[in-house]
């Protein structure tokens, strides 16, 4: 994460996906990325696509300070404040923010993903869940 941070422009949002909960001993929360990020935005989603964890720069950004909704969770550490671990519908509130991949972006990461493979001897790959 801190090796993201430092190669992402101040300001501009870092993403990741497929944590596990079930690897894990406990979901990583803004106490865990907040140290590594520093005022960067970021969030990561899990691999069921059911829950997203997120710094505290990012919760800003979304204005996230009231309890959920009533189709969703935000957990709260000890201290009755967001941990910035978003389940379910309360996902939602957190993605409205993060901008969407521009086409160069899905181009540059299809091209790097596709010459990965292929040094692994991959020679075709689909992906049902791209979008446009």
């Amino acid at each position: 994460m801190a090796c993201a941070a430092a190669s992402t422009p101040a300001g501009a949002w870092i993403r990741g996906r497929n944590w596990s909960e079930l690897r894990l001993e406990r979901p990583p929360t803004r106490h865990d990325l907040d140290p590594l990020t520093g005022d960067r935005p970021v969030i990561l989603t899990d691999f069921t696509l059911h829950a997203v964890t997120c710094t505290s720069a990012a919760l800003r950004l979304a204005g996230i300070t009231a309890p959920a909704p009533a189709y969703g969770v935000v957990e709260r550490d000890p201290q009755c404040e967001p941990a910035c671990l978003l389940r379910e519908g309360a996902t939602a509130l957190l993605q409205a923010v993060v901008p969407h991949y521009t086409t160069v972006h899905l181009r540059h990461a299809i091209t790097a993903a596709a010459a990965a493979l292929a040094t692994d001897g991959v020679t075709s790959v689909t992906e049902p869940g791209i979008t446009a």
